[in-house]
C-alpha cells in the first residue's frame, strides 16, 4: 500500500512545496470565489450606479492582465515564498480596507489589493512548480494546480450564496471578505513551511515589446487566436 502511495505522488508529483501550494492555492482561491460572483450585487447595495458596476467588471479584467507582470517579477526579484508573503499581506489589507467602510470607493480601492492575488501570484505558481519538478513533471504539475484551483470555483459560490440568504447582503457579504481573511492567515502557515529556492540569478527588466517580439511565430499565433475566442 505505501509503496503504491508513493508511486501514486511520484507520478503526480506531490513533492512537499508542490503540496504546500496547492494548499495555499485551497485557501486563497476560496476565499476569493465566496464573494467573486456577487460583488456586482454588493456595490449595487451600496448604492453604485449601473456605470459604477460596468466600470468594475472592467477594472476586474483589467487588473488580471497588468498584475501578471509585477506578479512575475516580484516573484523573480524577491524568490516565491516572499513573493506569496507579499502577496497574501496585500490580501488581507485589502479586505480590511473594504470591511471597514460601506462605500463603493472601498471596494474598489480594496480590490486593488485582494483582487489581483489569484493573478498576481500565478507567475510564481508556475515558477515553483517548474523549480520543484523539473521539465520532466511540470506538465503534471501546472495540470494538478489547475484541477485544485476548481475546488473553490465550485465550493466558494455556494458558501457565499449560503451566507447572503443567512445574514444579508452587505453583512454576508461582509462576512465573506473575514473569512477570506482569516484563510489567507492560514495561508500564510503554507507559504512559511515553503522551501526557500536559493537563486544567484539577477531578474531582467521587463520589456513587453521585445518579450513578444522574442515569442515564437506559432505563439504568437495561438496568443491572438486566444484573445478571439475570449472576445
Amino acid at each position: 500500500m505505501n509503496s503504491k502511495l508513493t508511486e501514486a505522488k511520484q507520478y503526480l508529483g506531490l513533492k512537499r512545496n508542490i503540496i504546500l501550494i496547492l494548499g495555499l492555492t485551497v485557501f486563497m482561491y476560496t476565499g476569493e470565489k465566496l464573494w467573486e460572483r456577487f460583488i456586482p450585487k454588493y456595490l449595487d447595495g451600496l448604492g453604485a450606479s449601473i456605470l459604477i458596476i460596468g466600470a468594475f467588471g472592467f477594472l476586474q479584467n483589467f487588473l488580471g492582465a497588468i498584475w501578471a507582470l509585477p506578479g512575475g517579477y516580484i516573484a523573480d526579484h524577491l524568490g516565491n515564498r516572499r513573493a506569496f508573503l507579499v502577496f497574501s499581506i496585500m490580501a488581507i489589507f485589502g479586505y480590511i480596507i473594504a470591511i471597514v467602510f460601506d462605500s463603493w470607493i472601498a471596494v474598489f480601492i480594496g480590490m486593488l489589493f485582494f483582487f489581483g492575488w489569484s493573478n498576481v501570484a500565478l507567475p510564481g505558481s508556475m515558477s515553483l512548480i517548474t523549480k520543484t519538478l523539473g521539465k520532466g513533471k511540470t506538465v503534471m504539475g501546472i495540470s494538478m494546480h489547475s484541477l485544485i484551483r476548481r475546488v473553490p470555483m465550485a465550493l466558494g459560490p455556494i458558501i457565499g450564496g449560503y451566507l447572503i440568504v443567512s445574514y444579508g447582503l452587505l453583512i454576508g457579504i461582509k462576512i465573506a471578505f473575514g473569512i477570506s481573511i482569516a484563510l489567507s492567515l492560514i495561508g500564510l502557515i503554507f507559504i512559511n513551511k515553503l522551501t526557500s529556492e536559493a537563486s544567484n540569478e539577477r531578474p531582467e527588466k521587463i520589456y513587453p515589446l521585445q518579450l513578444w517580439r522574442s515569442f515564437d511565430r506559432e505563439l504568437e499565433n495561438l496568443l491572438i487566436s486566444d484573445i478571439l475566442v475570449r472576445f
